[in-house]
Parts: structure tokens; sequence; C-alpha cells
């Protein structure tokens, strides 16, 4: 598909029955206006109101002067034409432009006397009660005025018609006259009123609707109309509660599931059993329902599933014997599980691309409508009193399904929906949008024209261009094998490009649900790949504001050790300030008391032990990092050492900053996904990592808690309140540490125990108020995806068990790792005779530390961590005299320099390289889009030196480490 057949300009010659982008050339039309659109498939006029009041009026001057004159050729005795407004002021001024120069040329214009309180689909109703020749509608929408014409039975006037009109607009030569206001001549009706009486007499005699009716919410996007809808609802007496609006929400196109949000919220305190909310114009509904202390959502094909196993199953006034008389009309992409039970059931189903079709669509059939709906959740319900899309009636077919549903089954709609599934089969329908200019679509869809596969295993046997290769909104289908379809849809009004891929549960498969869902992701994906991405990645505000708290709760928790654990009283300062003095003094000899001062050579040696402190985190990361690339490489995996170094490294500052630490394993996830290892990889050895860290938890504590009992006997005897919390802490992080290990374990290998987490952790998730889970289908069927994929690759990680022993001995290695033992022996803080010596002492320490504060939930562990600390190491200490510190002031100081070096200093240089990784990041996507864009062009257009890759990182990083080194030396040699 060439680009032109995308997008092309209004040839007004051009008879072609199709929608056009027109731009008017005519020298003195152009005078007045440049653009417009045509839309012939909605007989829609579009002129863009960002033009000047002037030139919107001369438009529907010479638009107006042109169908007066196109239409008498044709004229009979009606000449009652009905002219629609939405009210807003660019409608009305094309309105009176309208009415002016209709009754200038001899027409009866008929109109309603307040179109600001009623829906224009009611207003179109009221047309057809008047037996009105033509109906012309005038709506505003994101600063264009769409200008709709329809005939006298309500369907969208003929194409050959409207291109006549604008035929003889771009050649007419229409010269504003001098005319009297004709206003007054409009005749004004209130057969709209009908409306309500019709709804109201065609459903009074449904027992369940009315006072007994379940209580329920409903919004309305459009303000203005919303009384009008309410004064009918009065009539039932229903139980029903309002959002309340001061002005319209513009809510067009509900098939975003937000715009639910604010009734749902209302329900939620309202005791709702259904929420509703009714778009701009009245066209579409949407709805949750509770199902048992949750709110569950539809898609539009489920919705119209449930209706039609209503109508088929419980509407007396449908007999089995005039089912085959009957069609149901869907959109194309909508979904396949309605057209399934109607074909079962003997009823024909037929597709359209855009609902103005339906009845042209529907007569060649010789059937009667059931009913229609679109992707847009628009229902034209069965016996409908508009023939039109019709918002309000079918509230009214809802209600009489949920309240019959509740009354007679004592169920509601969703497990109504989970037992059509389980007759005709689960259908997973998934949409994915995304912004694409026009040249990039024609690209797209070219490729997918010369595809023979998507993926590497599904092959497409069809593809079909289901509009005119020039509509302003262009749909394919793309068919495989297994009788699946997925559609692809772009809008050159938007530039979107939207994929509705749908597949089917396949009865003869294992794991029918979970196959379907794999094939869904595994086509979704394909597609994407050959897209062209031209996408920015953004920070979202969320991250923003979720990292900010983490860290000013950090920041919050070191204020407050400054003040508490790390306190100390010099005689003249106390808090921070006088704790860095005492920090500073430590570390350099100079401000040694006189007579006791310390060599300088040992100034060097304190400041080498703090420096050590401040990157041994450089030194565990390779622990770690081989590790993760040892549980990467048995699975079939391959990372780079550098790119699994760098992503533990930058784990450090997450980790610091999130509660129990799980940041650090997120983060090095993020960076070594980014580095296209397989996400089940990763999952299954993130999992891994975090037993292997538990098991040596398990193991140190065998190992060092007997030897902390036997050495700190006198600490564990204390009354102290500080011992006994430790106490506490400790026997809660034995259990904590020994209970996740099992689980972990357990929760990798079986199904039954992964099955029941699985609807544990929904059921939190759906009953959270704040996190809204519209399929939930979809993401239950996602987990089982992920363990699945889990499971087979801890089949390989666990075929050889010496390996798993392997890793968590060297995982065991970073626990010998103490430079705060180094630090402190170096500072002569440490009692020349403790049991086992300083070292061995130091490190039982800092494992039963640790095992104590493994249930803490402060970010990174600081706080209780030091608090545990500092009351353990006290007894390991002594006095020093170079700088008159007691016992109780090295505890605290020691504890200081513990969490300023691993932590902070630590953290800033791992925040640092985090930083430089977010740059690169944003690098190699460029140039990751480049290339992909480069290799999908490559076919068609000719290049030559294509730079394809960056050297950001070869640079950066060594810049950091170079300077890394340089002030470490600095720190080491300034004295």
């Amino acid at each position: 598909m060439s680009k032109r057949s995308l997008f092309n300009k209004l040839d007004p010659n051009n008879d072609q029955k199709d929608t056009k982008m027109g731009e008017i050339n005519s020298s003195l039309v152009a005078k007045q206006f440049e653009k417009y659109y045509l839309d012939l498939a909605k007989s829609e006029i579009v002129f863009d109101t960002n033009e000047s009041i002037n030139s919107l009026e001369q438009f529907s001057y010479n638009l107006s002067q042109s169908f007066c004159k196109i239409n008498s050729i044709g004229k009979n005795s009606n000449n009652k034409i009905f002219l629609a407004s939405d009210a807003k002021i660019n409608s009305q001024n094309c309105f009176n432009t309208f009415a002016n120069v209709l009754t200038q040329n001899n027409y009866k214009v008929i109109s309603i006397a307040n179109p600001q309180s009623t829906p224009l689909q009611i207003q179109k109703y009221s047309a057809i009660k008047n037996n009105c020749e033509n109906t012309i509608f005038f709506k505003t929408h994101n600063n264009k005025i769409h200008i709709t014409f329809y005939n006298a039975a309500g369907f969208l006037l003929e194409n050959s018609k409207i291109q006549q009109i604008i035929s003889e607009m771009y050649h007419g030569n229409f010269e504003k006259q001098n005319y009297q206001e004709a206003i007054s001549k409009i005749e004004y009706v209130e057969s709209y009123k009908d409306y309500l009486n019709e709804i109201a007499n065609l459903y009074k005699n449904y027992e369940y609707l009315g006072k007994k009716s379940l209580k329920f919410g409903l919004d309305f996007s459009n303000s203005s109309t919303s009384n009008f809808f309410k004064e009918g609802l009065e009539k039932f007496k229903f139980n029903v509660f309002y959002k309340t609006r001061k002005k319209d929400a513009k809510y067009f196109n509900l098939e975003n599931q937000k715009y639910l949000k604010q009734i749902y919220w209302k329900g939620l305190f309202n005791g709702a059993k259904a929420n509703f909310v009714i778009n701009d114009d009245s066209s579409a509904i949407n709805l949750c329902i509770k199902h048992k202390s949750l709110f569950k959502f539809f898609k539009p094909d489920e919705l119209a599933a449930i209706y039609l196993h209503f109508l088929l199953t419980e509407d007396k006034n449908i007999t089995k014997e005039e089912l085959n008389k009957f069609v149901i009309a869907k959109n194309n992409h909508v979904g396949t599980l309605t057209k399934k039970i109607a074909e079962i059931n003997g009823i024909q189903t037929i597709d359209f691309i855009n609902k103005s079709s339906v009845y042209k669509t529907v007569e060649k059939t010789d059937k009667k409508l059931l009913f229609a709906f679109t992707s847009s959740y628009e229902f034209l319900p069965h016996n409908s009193i508009t023939n039109d899309f019709d918002a309000y009636q079918f509230l009214f077919e809802i209600l009489r399904m949920v309240n019959f549903y509740s009354t007679q089954k004592n169920k509601n709609l969703f497990e109504i929906l989970e037992e059509i599934y389980k007759t005709y089969g689960r259908h997973q329908l998934t949409t994915k949008s995304y912004d694409l200019n026009a040249e990039s679509a024609a690209r797209f869809i070219e490729r997918l024209k010369q595809s023979e596969k998507i993926g590497d295993k599904y092959k497409i046997v069809r593809f079909q261009e289901l509009t005119n290769s020039n509509d302003l909104e262009n749909l394919y289908q793309l068919s495989f094998q297994n009788k699946e379809s997925t559609y692809i849809k772009y809008e050159q009004s938007n530039n979107l490009l939207k994929i509705y891929c749908e597949t089917l549960e396949n009865k003869s498969e294992n794991d029918q649900e979970l196959t379907m869902v794999v094939r869904n992701h595994e086509i979704l994906n394909g597609l994407i790949d050959l897209k062209e991405d031209n996408q920015e990645s953004k920070i979202s505000k969320k991250s923003v504001i979720k990292f900010g708290l983490y860290f000013a709760v950090f920041a919050a928790i070191i204020c407050f050790l400054f003040y508490t654990v790390y306190n100390i009283d010099d005689g003249s300062d106390s808090g921070p300030i006088a704790v860095i003095s005492a920090i500073i003094k430590k570390l350099y000899t100079r401000f040694d008391i006189a007579g006791s001062a310390r060599p300088e050579s040992q100034g060097y040696l304190v400041r080498s032990a703090f420096a050590f402190m401040c990157l041994s985190f450089l030194a565990t990361s390779i622990i770690h990092a081989w590790v993760f690339k040892k549980l990467i490489k048995l699975q079939g995996g391959y990372v780079k050492w550098n790119d699994v170094y760098t992503g533990t490294v930058i784990g450090l500052i997450v980790q610091t900053l999130t509660p129990k630490s799980i940041g650090g394993d997120l983060a090095t996830y993020w960076f070594l996904r980014r580095r296209d290892v397989a996400r089940p990889i990763m999952m299954s050895s993130i999992i891994i990592n975090t037993c292997i860290w538990q098991l040596t938890n398990i193991i140190s504590t065998i190992i060092f808690v007997p030897m902390g009992i036997v050495a700190f006997g006198d600490f564990f005897k204390s009354d102290n309140p500080a011992v006994k919390f430790f106490i506490l802490m400790l026997a809660l992080g034995l259990i904590f540490d020994t209970g996740l290990a099992i689980i972990s374990l357990i929760m990798t290998i079986s199904i039954k125990v992964q099955n029941f987490i699985i609807k544990l952790v929904m059921a939190l998730i759906e009953w959270f108020p704040f996190i809204n889970i519209y399929d939930s289908f979809a993401v239950k069927a996602k987990f089982k995806y992920e363990f699945f994929n889990i499971r087979q690759c801890m089949k390989k990680i666990f075929k050889n068990p010496w390996n798993f022993i392997e890793l968590v001995i060297i995982k065991m290695v970073p626990i010998f790792v103490l430079p705060n033992a180094l630090l402190a022996k170096s500072l002569d803080m440490v009692k020349p005779d403790i049991k086992y010596g300083y070292y061995i002492n130091m490190t039982v320490q800092a494992a039963i530390t640790r095992v104590a504060n493994s249930v803490s939930l402060t970010p990174g562990g600081t706080g209780t961590s030091d608090v545990l600390y500092k009351s353990i190491v006290h007894g390991s200490l002594q006095d020093t005299i170079y700088d008159a510190q007691n016992i109780e002031s090295n505890a605290s100081l020691i504890t200081a320099m513990t969490t300023l070096g691993s932590v902070l200093m630590a953290s800033t240089i791992s925040a640092i390289l985090l930083m430089i990784v977010y740059i690169g990041e944003r690098r190699v996507d460029f140039y990751r889009k480049k290339a992909k864009n480069h290799r999908l062009l490559s076919s068609n257009v000719t290049t030559k030196n294509v730079k394809l890759s960056t050297n950001y990182y070869k640079i950066s990083l060594s810049l950091f480490y170079i300077v890394l080194v340089i002030l470490t030396i600095a720190l080491i040699f300034a004295h």
C-alpha cells in the first residue's frame, strides 16, 4: 500500500464511493476557508473551527446553498428538513446559517426548542416522527464541526448525493446575499418527549424494573442532556444515584474503561450492584457489575454474548422457530464470541466496518435485525424504537438482564458470562494502540502483505483489506491456519494504529487457556516486530512520585538516626554536626589530641579501610553478578559479563530506597531484560537467586547464631529493652528466612501452590480499589504463563544438583567480606581480647544482625539495622584515647560510619552509575529504533554509512571508573 492510498487529497471530479480528505482549491472558496474533511462513509463533512467565524459562516452558507440546489432536482411535495444541533457555539452558527438558507429556498425547517438539553439521538427520533425529508446534524468535537446528512428513513444520505453536493459547492458561484433572519420561521416540535413515553410503555410491564430493581449508579458524559434521561428514569422509581457534573466530560469512545472510574468510585460508597456510563451523544454505554465484593468489567463482545444468551433463553417474545429469520450485525474487529453463539443457534451474523452501513448490510440478507453492536460499546437493541444505536434503551435491556438473573437465578452477569465461556469456549481479545504516522503505517501494512508468517510459527493464510484504500479509517484482516484472525485498524485523522488480536480456546489442546494466551502474546509480539518504532521513552510521573517518596522516607530515617542512634555529645554540639565532626577526626590524625596522636601511617590505613567500605559493594557485586550469569547460562541464556555486573551494581541504589530491599533484583531484571535476556530466564533467575540468598542466611544462622550466643552471652542475658528487641527481631528473622526459602522453592515447583498463589494475588489485586483490573482472565493467564516458563527453567537448573550447591557456596562469600571490622580495627576501637578474634567476632555480629533485620520494612533495612548493630557491637569496643571517645560514642560512630560508607556513599556511587545507565539506555533505544527501522526499510531504501550503534558506554563507563579511582586515591593520601 502506497502512501497515496492512505492519505489522498479530494478530487472533486472523482465519483468513487469512498472516504476522502478534501482541500477546496476554488479561488472563491479558498479565500474564505482552507481545509475541510469529507467522510463519505459517515455522510459527514468536518470543518476546522480554528478558522475564523467568517470562514465558518461562508463555508456553511456555500454548503447549504449547494444542498438546496442539488436537493431541488429530485424534490417532492415533502419539503420538511429537520435541523439538529448539540447547542455548541459553532454548531449553532452553522445551524442558523442553514436555517436561513433553507427558509429562503422555501423549505420548511423543523427543530426542537431546547437542543442543549436533548441528546442528538433523540432529536433524530423527532425528525423521523415528523416525516422530514432530510435531517442534518451539527456537532462540535475536538475543535471541529461535524455536519451529517440523513434521509427520511433515518439512514445516512447516499454517497452519490453527498458527492453531488460537494461538487456543486466546488463549482458553484454562490454570492452571499443580504437576507432577513429566518430563525423565527423554524417550527419547533416536542415530539422528542414521545421517546420517553415510548420507552416507559415498552418496559412498564416488566416485573423486575422499578422499585424492586437493584441499586445502580449512572454517569452521563453530557451534563446538559442528563436531565432529559433522569426525567424518564423517574417514571420507574429506580433505586439509582448519579454522578453530578457541572460541565461535559466529553466521553465519546467508551472503549477506554477508565471512563467508568468516577461512577465506580461513587458506587463503592453507595452499595451499587452495577455502574453505568453513557457517552456524550448517548449512543454508547459501558458498565461494571458487582461480583461478590468486586466489580467486574466486560468487553463489547462479552456484553453482546450475554445479551444474546438472554434473548435466546429468557425472552419469551422470541421463539426458536423464528431464530433463522434474524441477523446480528457487529463490527469486524469486535470479537467472535457472539458470532459463535449465534451460528450454533441458527442465527446469521454479518460484519460491518462503519455503523452507518448497518441497515444497508441487513437489507441484503432479507432478514430482520435482532441487534447490532460496535467495538465502542454502541448497541442497537432488539425492538429498537429509534432504529439507531441507543444507549438509553439498551440501559433498560441491561437492567432487564441484571434484575432477572439476580431474582430468578441468584446470579450476576459475570457468572452468566463464565457459564457461556464454559459452554462455547474462551475467546481472548487483546487490543493494543500505537501512535504511527501515515508513512510508517503504509510501510507496516506493506510488510504484512509480504509476510508469510507472524513470528516463527503462525502462518498467514489470507491478508485482506476490508476498506477502500482512500478511507480515513483503514481496516485489514490477517487470517491464520487455526481459524483465528487479527485485525489492524489505522485512523489517519489521529495517526493511530490499533491491533485487535483474538485467539480461541482449542479443547483438543492441553492447558487450553494457557496455550490460547501464549498464541495471543506471540502473535502480538510478531506484529510489533514489523512496526517501525518512533516513540520516545519517558519517565512516568508515577515512577518519579514513587521513588521520590522512597527517598523522602530514607532521608527522614537518616536524619532521625543522627539524633538518636548516632548521636554523641562532644560538649559543644550534638546531632549531625557532632557526629560528622567526630567522624572526620577519626579519619585524620592531625585532629588527634596532643600526646596521644596516632602515627600518620595509621591515618592512611584508616582512610584506606573507609574507602574499601565505600567501594566494597563493587567487590561483592562481582560475586552476585557471577551467580546471576551462572543461573542464566544454566538455562541456555547468554549475557555479557559487563552487562550483568553493571546491572548488579545499579541495583544497590534501588535496593537502598525500596522496602525489604526488593528493588535491587528489580533493577537488575530491568537492565538485563533490555539486554534481551528472556523474561522466563530472568524471572526464574531472580527467584532462584532469592532462594539461594535465603538458604545462605539459614546456613549462616546455623553457623553464627550458636557462636554469637557463646561470644555474647552477657549481652543476651541483659534486661536492657534494646536487647529484648534484638532477640525478638532475631526470632522473627529466623522464622521469616526459613519460611520464605521453603515457600519460594515450593512455589517454583508445585503447580497447585502456584495456582493457589495466583488466585490469592488476583483476589488481593481486584479487591484493592486503587488497582483496576479490566480483564482479570488476561492477567491471571499471564501469571500462569510466567510460572509455566519458570518451571521449565527450574528443571534445567536442578538437572545437576551440584550446580545449585556450588551457587550456594559462592553466594556465601560476601558474608565474610566485612569492611567495618577492618575499619574498627584500624581505628583502635576493638578490644584486644575478644572471643574468636576481631574479624570473626564482628562477622558473627554482622551475620546475626542481618538475620534479625530480615523482617524490617524500612527502605533497605536502614534504621532497624543500625539500632540492632549498635546494641550488639557495644560489647566488642573500647575507649579511644586519641580523640577521647568512650565505648558508647565509639559504638555510635562505627554504626554511623558503616551506614555512611556502605549505604550512603555506596548508594551515591550506584546512583551516579544508574544515571549514566539511564542516559545510555536512551541512546541505545535511539540506535535500536534506528537499526530496526533501517532493517525494515533496507529493502526499499539504499543507505550508506549509517551509524547504527553507540560508543556511549565505552566512553562513559571508562571515565566513571577512572574518576572513581582518582577520587579514592585522593581520599586516602590527602591529609
